[in-house]
């Protein structure tokens, strides 16, 4: 074959690089999204406790990124090992490391054996990625289900945030309480047990949240307790409010919801929430876009509640 040509790539083909692109985070969409991460958080916070929840997230949000690219980054390191000890190879007898030309050469000649001349290391990955998906002991549910747990693993940092900085908001601004007393889930604090206060010596000032937070009734969890939560805390401050209630966000809870409790199948109670063209008993499917879109999402929600912590913590 003349490598001074380039082959043509298939209707199949292209079909198949499409494919596998929806279905795995790809090693040069990294770097972009963890940098988006970074810079949608605060860089510093007003108490170390804060900060430590803030350093928390971040590198939770970020333990998701390198899970979700993990599939496609070892393929392309064997590659560029493969591709090592093949310039090792044609180098032999000398006691000199392959020179950077001696490597791109190696990687035009098994790019030219695999996908055609004139082909990248790129699509070799892809090429890779495509095997590994029709094999009979990984297949296309392998790639699904890096996608539904980190999905799921996305969902849990954003609310491991949201209820891990009410305490301490609480307790350096307990007079926030009254805020909460509006809401449902919260408004019994206001009939305090008197043992409690005998506990603390009538005097819960600077932990009222670590009490608040300790008590089984008071349980955060769930986009909607966020919601409520949050938004009396923010005070109508519409840069938190905005970002909790971005359909996004929402479909990201609904949809960790199916992942744990339905193993992805879809239910009537999915389906009535008009989010997506889902049916009825079909299988979800989470694309490598979605799953970037909601590390984003959730990056910048988190952002904006450490934001207003920040600034309940400085006000006076």
């Amino acid at each position: 074959m003349d490598g001074s040509k380039q082959q043509a790539v298939t209707e199949e083909e292209a079909n198949t690089i499409s494919d596998i692109q929806e279905q795995v985070v790809m090693p040069e969409q990294f770097e972009p999204t963890f940098t988006l991460i970074s810079a949608a958080l605060p860089p510093t916070m007003c108490t170390t406790e804060f900060q430590s929840t803030r350093n928390s997230f971040e590198e939770a949000l970020h333990a998701v990124l390198k899970i979700a690219v993990l599939p496609a980054a070892l393929i392309q390191q064997a590659i560029k090992g493969m591709m090592y000890f093949q310039a090792r190879e044609l180098h032999k007898g000398t006691q000199d490391n392959p020179s950077e030309e001696l490597i791109e050469k190696i990687t035009s000649i098994l790019d030219s054996r695999l996908r055609g001349s004139g082909s990248s290391s790129g699509e070799l990955t892809l090429f890779m990625l495509s095997e590994l998906k029709s094999s009979k002991e990984f297949g296309p549910k392998s790639f699904q289900e890096v996608l539904r747990q980190a999905t799921v693993a996305t969902w849990s940092a954003f609310e491991v945030l949201a209820g891990d900085l009410v305490a301490p908001v609480l307790n350096q601004k307990p007079v926030l309480v009254k805020e909460l007393l509006a809401i449902k889930t919260f408004a019994s604090i206001k009939s305090l047990p008197i043992d409690t206060l005998v506990e603390h010596g009538f005097d819960l000032s600077t932990s009222i949240g670590d009490w608040l937070i300790a008590q089984p009734q008071y349980r955060i969890d769930g986009l909607y307790t966020i919601k409520e939560l949050w938004t009396a805390l923010a005070s109508g401050a519409s840069g938190v409010i905005d970002k909790i209630n971005r359909p996004e966000l929402r479909q990201l809870y609904l949809r960790r919801n199916l992942i744990t409790h339905r193993r992805c199948r879809i239910d009537k109670q999915y389906v009535t929430q008009r989010i997506d063209n889902f049916r009825v008993g079909e299988m979800l499917q989470i694309n490598s876009s979605d799953l970037l879109m909601y590390l984003r999402v959730v990056a910048e929600a988190g952002g904006a509640i450490l934001k207003q912590a920040n600034l309940l913590c400085n006000r006076s």
